[in-house]
């Protein structure tokens, strides 16, 4: 009995040293990659304590078109790799191996053959200027990337769906096509020489009110009344029994100046249905003209 415990406690002592010395192999740390010339790069990392050996795994990056995978063991910090395609993007990982033993692989750093990393960072500093009841600049710390995609997405208490993607060169975008007094968010992230980075955190914002403006004329019977408002299928128009009786034409145009429907009044009722069920979610504005004299309404469309 006493050898079987004697015999049971090597074991133990011998897996915890293993585990001690797996614990001990640390993750590699400082990648970097310089162009040796148009096809091939040196590719370096630090000495990390406790390491015999490394292992060292290269493939091909986003936006290569030329598959590409290469893995040998290296003694030092440092391999050179030739035989690359000039201008395509790569990618390449290091796992430090102690003695048999070896933690997780470093994570992958980014670089173009002939020159040019694409590890920039994570754009930061997210802010929001210029906010209309449509549209708003959204700005952030540049990371010296060739380029950035921004998203832009409704944001919670917002009843309207809203998803936009697009690319841009500078350090901010001008968005338009918002609806006045709703809550949205914007992240970004960098593109470096073709390779995509992480996405920022979220930013939210809120557009600003519209103001509804009346374009009438000083005669008051012209006054008119849009309901229901929010609307979903249907409007009804209250005219005043001037307009009832003249001609009278309407049109609705959204937030970007673009008419989306217009339509002649049936002149026989003082209250005119008009259908708006083909009209997308939004913000509108309804003009209802008549006798050369105008009045502007707001609308908003719900589904």
């Amino acid at each position: 009995m006493k050898k079987t415990n004697t015999l049971f406690t090597v074991i133990i002592s011998m897996i915890a040293f293993a585990n001690q010395s797996f614990s001990q192999c640390p993750v590699t740390t400082g990648l970097n990659a310089t162009a040796v010339n148009q096809t091939t790069e040196t590719m370096t990392w630090n000495n990390m304590s406790g390491a015999t050996s490394y292992r060292l795994e290269v493939e091909d990056a986003q936006g290569n078109n030329v598959p590409f995978h290469f893995e040998t063991n290296v003694s030092g910090t440092s391999y050179t790799l030739s035989g690359l395609t000039a201008g395509a993007h790569y990618k390449f990982k290091v796992r430090t191996q102690c003695g048999g033993n070896h933690p997780n692989w470093s994570p992958f750093f980014s670089f173009t053959a002939g020159g040019g990393t694409s590890n920039c960072g994570i754009p930061a500093a997210l802010t929001i200027t210029n906010i209309t009841g449509s549209s708003a600049t959204l700005s952030w710390g540049p990371t010296g990337a060739t380029s950035y995609r921004v998203r832009v997405e409704d944001a919670s208490g917002n009843n309207v769906d809203f998803n936009f993607t697009a690319n841009t060169a500078a350090a901010s975008y001008n968005i338009t096509g918002l609806n006045s007094s709703s809550n949205y968010k914007f992240k970004v992230r960098s593109i470096c020489n073709g390779n995509t980075g992480t996405w920022s955190v979220w930013k939210k914002f809120t557009t600003a009110a519209l103001r509804v403006e009346t374009m009438t004329t000083s005669d008051s019977e012209n006054e008119v009344a849009v309901y229901p408002n929010p609307a979903k299928d249907e409007i009804s128009l209250q005219l005043s029994e001037k307009m009832a009786a003249e001609k009278a034409d309407l049109s609705i145009y959204d937030l970007i100046g673009k008419q989306v429907l217009k339509t002649s009044l049936q002149n026989t009722s003082a209250i005119q249905k008009v259908s708006v069920n083909g009209i997308k979610p939004g913000m509108y504005s309804v003009i209802i003209s008549s006798s050369g004299n105008s009045i502007t309404k707001r609308l908003n469309v719900v589904k």
